[in-house]
């Protein structure tokens, strides 16, 4: 038997055809058995172990180290770190002990046909085999996490209890074929990514990510609060129990959508170059999306209660018609930049909608809505409800019109940090940036302001053709208006305002 010793540098040590011993020593070390029946000690470091051709014994010790046993079968103890335990095909039947930290155990299936694999419990630890091709067992223990490559053919994936053991987290990468994941009896946690490929992915008991990939594909989040993502081509998704979201992307295909129990969401990001000009209104019992421009698509849903609705870039037009009958209780919408227009007045579901930057137009509905308007000269009107209409940008510059319609509304023109519409320049008097609400009623509506009555004054609208009262901000704290006081609203149509009454409050 050879003896191999390394230093305290980062080493290169490569045994011969016998059985060798190996010992990394201090450093980075990269240990080579080749054939043989070879004992690997990485020791300290971040070292890369390969036991080589036939039965091996490869011991990790202290660092984040990755060991290989390649073919024979192989003992592996991973020590302290973070450790990567890695089968690939050809390898033989390995016992793999994680040891402390969070370890991984990595199988890297047939290039070229697909692996029949299972992984379960047995007693405290985790028993992974491959039952088709050659068979496999690997008999796992320390190991938080186990990650699945398959990398050719159709893979058959079946992932059951693993109570008692280390196991927290399973990855699943199909790639290429027609892959099948059921982990419905598992408690951990399950990432999947189907890849190309027509792919059924069964979730777990856990909180699940699952990826479709190209193709048409089915996802089943089972329990938990699970993310599902549908990808390219025409998916259904069937979330379970839980809350879960279910996301398309720009690109993706019609799909067709099932939340099960819970709150669930149906998650829409739209194209990042172009406006998206887009519907949503009930069909019977469902509720269906559909985009109408660019690539057309739809959206057909059902057991959801929400929609978040994300414009990613250009001018976006949003419908949202009646969805009684449906079980969507609230909408979403970003329209982030782009001069964007959302029509909610149709619906009776609750609206919280924020524009973004551009000149935006959003229309609530019946229900209690949140309309914030952003970056830009923005038109909000609240429609039936009691709803809260929030202003622009903290530094001024934009002129929005407000509009809270029936009930009980809030008009945000400040938080606790910031006065809305205040440019800073107490040389004028701010009337190319404030904020004109209209239907104001006293009796039932309120204006937010920061701080106290104090850091405001009272005057007639300043603004050509529009009667009613103008709020300043006090900018020199004589409590009289002056020319330097910057206009911050427009109360149209409405006189003899008081700033200590209870339709003005301060945060």
């Amino acid at each position: 038997m050879d003896i191999i010793v390394g230093g305290k540098g980062n080493d290169l040590l490569i045994g011969s055809e016998e059985n060798d011993q190996i010992k990394g020593g201090d450093g980075n070390d990269t240990l080579q058995g080749l054939a043989g029946e070879d004992t690997l000690y990485g020791e300290k470091g971040n070292d890369l172990l390969r036991g080589g051709n036939d039965n091996d014994r490869l011991w990790g010790g202290d660092g984040n180290d990755i060991l290989v046993g390649d073919k024979g079968s192989d003992v592996f103890y991973g020590g302290n770190g973070n450790d990567r335990m890695i089968w690939n095909d050809g390898d033989g039947s390995d016992i793999m002990r994680g040891g402390a930290g969070y370890d991984t155990t990595v199988f890297n299936g047939s290039v070229a046909l697909g692996d029949e694999i299972t992984l379960q419990a047995n007693g405290g630890r985790a028993i992974f085999q491959r039952v088709n091709l050659v068979p496999i067992t690997l008999d796992v223990d320390d190991t938080e996490q186990f990650e699945i490559n398959g990398l050719g053919g159709d893979e058959s994936f079946t992932v059951k209890s693993l109570a008692g053991t280390d196991v927290q987290k399973v990855i699943f990468n199909g790639n290429d074929g027609n892959d099948r994941l059921y982990a419905g009896q598992t408690n951990v946690k399950i990432v999947a990514d189907g890849g190309a490929g027509h792919d059924t992915l069964v979730g777990g008991k856990a909180s699940d990510l699952l990826r479709g990939g190209n193709d048409n594909d089915r996802l089943w989040g089972s329990d938990g609060n699970d993310v599902l993502i549908g990808d390219k081509g025409s998916d259904v998704f069937y979330g379970g129990n839980g809350n879960d979201r279910m996301i398309w992307n720009d690109g993706d295909g019609s799909d067709i959508m099932r939340g099960g129990a819970g709150y669930d969401t149906t998650v829409f990001n739209g194209s990042v170059a172009l406006g998206d000009e887009i519907t949503l209104q009930a069909n019977g019992g469902r509720a269906i999306f559909q985009r109408v421009n660019l690539v057309p698509i739809t959206l057909d849903v059902d057991d959801t209660e929400q929609f978040a609705i994300n414009g990613l870039g250009g001018d976006e037009s949003f419908t949202v018609k009646s969805l009684v009958g449906t079980d969507v209780q609230k909408v979403i919408f970003n329209g982030n930049d782009g001069n964007d227009r959302l029509d909610a007045s149709q619906t009776n579901v609750k609206i919280f909608a924020d524009g973004g930057k551009g000149n935006d137009t959003l229309i609530g509905g019946t229900n209690n809505d949140t309309l914030i308007g952003g970056d830009g000269s923005d038109q909000l009107t609240g429609g039936g409800g009691n709803d809260v209409l929030v202003g622009g940008s903290v530094t001024g510059g934009f002129i929005d019109k407000f509009n809270g319609g029936n009930g009980s509304d809030r008009y945000i023109l400040a938080n606790a940090n910031s006065v809305f519409y205040n440019d800073g320049n107490n040389s004028t008097a701010g009337l190319n940036d404030y904020a004109l609400i209209q239907g104001f009623n006293t009796s039932q509506d309120k204006i937010q302001l920061e701080g106290s009555a104090s850091r405001y004054v009272l005057g007639s609208s300043p603004i050509n053709g529009v009667g009613g009262t103008g709020i300043y901000l006090d900018t020199n704290g004589n409590g009289t208006l002056g020319s330097s006081d910057e206009l911050i609203s427009v109360v149209a149509g409405v006189t003899n305002l008081t700033l200590s009454a209870s339709y003005f409050s301060y945060v």
